[in-house]
């Protein structure tokens, strides 16, 4: 007789993932901010759900973004299956190193480094991604501009180069290999600046940008 094993409870998920992050409770507790005994009283099933802020934090420190990240907070609402988290992580591919540190950055723009913590512009990551796509097949660049402070640095750099170097674009795939160019153009950008090989990233392909119609997305501010 095959006997039917048991769904997978938030609490068997937490302890799985923060195993295969080589976490203490200690340690993902102070990753997180959270207390040791929100921790343990999650994976012992003591609290069955958590507050939606503590599980946004506890994702961040797992080293969960996008859609992995997204569902681990619903799971942790009790909105979703544990085990579809597993399956959005599994298929995201290695996971980066928790997140130690405070969350908070201040004005400090949020890096790649940084993606584990950079939560609350999904669908704003997620429109500029598909405006990349749809660019492919013209020319141009996709400009993000807004007032001082908003946070475009922080978007582009945190939230949508990271999705571009794991996935690359709907249109595109293997945009995840193409280059990704970071600069600051001053008052007075040199001329051809974007096709310098020295402003390339170590270890990215080398094609010209201009043999591509590359959808570049720069950051602006008024002087």
């Amino acid at each position: 007789m095959v006997t039917e094993r048991p769904a997978l409870s938030f609490a068997g998920l937490l302890r799985q993932l923060r195993a295969e992050a080589k976490l203490t409770q200690e340690e993902l507790a102070a990753a997180a901010g959270v207390s040791a005994r929100s921790v343990s009283n999650l994976e012992r099933g003591i609290n069955r759900t958590a507050h939606k802020d503590t599980a946004v934090l506890l994702a961040g420190a797992l080293g969960l973004t996008g859609p992995a990240g997204e569902l681990f907070v619903a799971a942790a609402r009790g909105n979703v299956p544990a085990a579809q988290v597993l399956a959005a992580a599994g298929g995201a591919g290695p996971r980066p190193g928790a997140v130690t540190g405070s969350p908070y950055r201040g004005l400090s723009v949020f890096g790649e480094r940084d993606a584990g913590w950079f939560f609350g512009r999904e669908a704003a990551a997620v429109a500029l991604l598909d405006r990349m796509s749809r660019l492919l097949a013209g020319t141009g660049l996709l400009v993000v501009s807004g007032a001082s402070g908003a946070g475009k640095s922080s978007l582009l750099r945190a939230g949508v180069l990271p999705r571009v170097r794991a996935d690359g674009l709907a249109a595109a795939p293997g945009a995840a290999l193409w280059p990704c160019v970071l600069f600051t153009p001053t008052r007075a950008p040199r001329p051809g600046h974007l096709a310098s090989p020295s402003v390339i990233s170590p270890g990215t392909p080398s094609h010209p940008l201009c043999e591509r119609p590359w959808p570049a997305a720069a950051a602006t501010h008024a002087p």
